[in-house]
């Protein structure tokens, strides 16, 4: 019987966690055609998380190489007509 696998001592591999992180936003008003981002020059619209349901929230185009880096920044920068979401890992976005 050591043919046998022994399942119970099979593990699932541990899942690493995210290397880059995304701040997501929502603003008072949604962005305009013709409107760019101010950081990485590419059309508002392009940030939108989701459009159809709420087109005021974004994704910010900065990437931090952890949650904590991704909050302490959106904690220095949160200014008024802006509601910070939290920061998520780059695969959700």
């Amino acid at each position: 019987m050591s043919d046998h696998l022994e399942l119970d001592r099979v593990k699932a591999p541990a899942k690493e966690p995210a290397k880059a992180w995304r701040n997501k936003w929502r603003f008072m008003r949604a962005p305009k055609p013709g409107e760019f981002c101010h950081i990485c020059g590419k059309s508002s619209l392009d940030h939108l998380a989701d459009p159809l349901h709420d087109p005021r929230v974004y994704w910010s185009c900065w990437v931090w190489p952890s949650k904590d880096t991704a909050e302490t920044y959106a904690a220095r920068h949160l200014g008024r007509g802006q509601d910070y979401l939290g920061a998520f890992p780059v695969d959700a976005a």
